[in-house]
């Protein structure tokens, strides 16, 4: 059984919608569907012998993409991959930020954008996340971002929706949110 705050991150996730070519693969609450490495239809991502834990929710588009830690083809290219959290509301201000991290690595591992979403509550973010995802980022070559906002995700989708994943336009809202993620880093440890 997941916990509610699996429900609350899901339904949000819901609410952005599917937008052009990109469509949603979310699980209800009372599955454990998620589980699923990506390739069998669920949100995991890694080898068969290593997954890096199951995501709250994906963007894909409906063509054939190989898994290049597997090898293995699907049918659904996944284009944006989110690990979702409200630890910032439940009092959790240290290892539990760190739980997930892993989750939306996995994705990016496979190339693929990696959001690790820490909706606001009365605790901060853990600045070394941002400093680990950035790094990740540069590591893997693909985008690992961490936010507090709903709103940066849904601009996130409409833009690759709109404009491609590649596009300039999706440079300039992954670059607005790596800023910020540097700047949050950067004034923790003035």
């Amino acid at each position: 059984m997941a916990y509610k705050s699996d429900q609350i991150v899901k339904e949000e996730l819901l609410s952005i919608g599917d937008i052009g070519n990109l469509k949603r693969r979310i699980f209800p609450s009372d599955t454990q569907d998620d589980q699923m490495h990506w390739i069998d239809g669920g949100l995991c991502f890694g080898r068969r012998e290593l997954l890096y834990g199951s995501c709250d929710g994906a963007w894909y588009t409906e063509e054939n993409w190989t898994d290049p830690l597997t090898g293995e083809d699907s049918n659904s290219r996944p284009v944006i991959v989110v690990e979702g959290t409200l630890a910032l509301e439940r009092g959790s201000s240290g290892n539990a930020q760190y739980q997930r991290f892993s989750h939306a690595l996995g994705a990016i591992r496979s190339g693929i954008i990696g959001v690790y979403y820490l909706r606001k509550g009365n605790d901060l973010i853990r600045p070394d996340l941002f400093k680990a995802a950035l790094n990740a980022s540069v590591k893997h070559g693909k985008p690992y971002l961490v936010i507090d906002e709903l709103t940066e995700l849904q601009s996130l989708v409409e833009t690759i929706a709109n404009h491609g994943e590649d596009s300039p336009q999706a440079s300039e809202v992954i670059e607005k949110i790596y800023q910020k993620m540097l700047a949050y880093w950067e004034d923790a440890f003035e």
